[in-house]
């Protein structure tokens, strides 16, 4: 081995050191602009939520703020776009304003815990039983249909 060959080892290290780290960032920037809002959302909400309590916090908390939403699963969504539940979520963004976030895998139990805050919080705003109601009234009606 030459001298040459040597010095530039560093260099040669160094460099496969900055690909190395340039192909990871990039990955991870596509990675991260690649998922819709909702999933992050939802992940975002799974990592800070750890209890039912605070999810029901949470969702005391943006009742409070004016932000309302509902987590739900969209495995329903993709299976029966026209049926029940997606004309019910339909019908909470349209009639009630309500922002549904669709899930998708990353559903968890404490979404529900924060479902049933916000759905009693929107009682005291929409009326008792409205979102209940709209519910029971969609369901049965479809499954009358099927």
């Amino acid at each position: 081995m030459d001298k040459r060959s040597i010095d530039e080892r560093p260099a040669i290290a160094a460099l496969v050191i900055l690909l190395l780290f340039a192909t990871v960032l990039t990955y991870w920037i596509v990675d991260e602009r690649s998922h819709p809002s909702d999933w992050k959302e939802a992940r975002n909400f799974n990592l800070a939520v750890k209890t039912c309590g605070e999810a029901e916090r949470r969702a005391k908390a943006d009742f409070e703020r004016g932000i309302i939403r509902m987590y739900f699963s969209n495995d329903a969504v993709e299976e029966r776009p026209n049926g029940f539940p997606c004309n019910f979520y339909r019908r909470l963004e349209e009639d009630f304003g309500i922002d549904v976030i669709y899930t998708g895998d990353v559903y968890s139990s404490f979404h529900k815990c924060y479902n049933l805050e916000m759905d009693d919080l929107l009682d005291e705003k929409l009326g008792e039983r409205t979102i209940e109601n709209l519910f029971n009234e969609l369901r049965d009606g479809d499954y009358i249909q099927h």
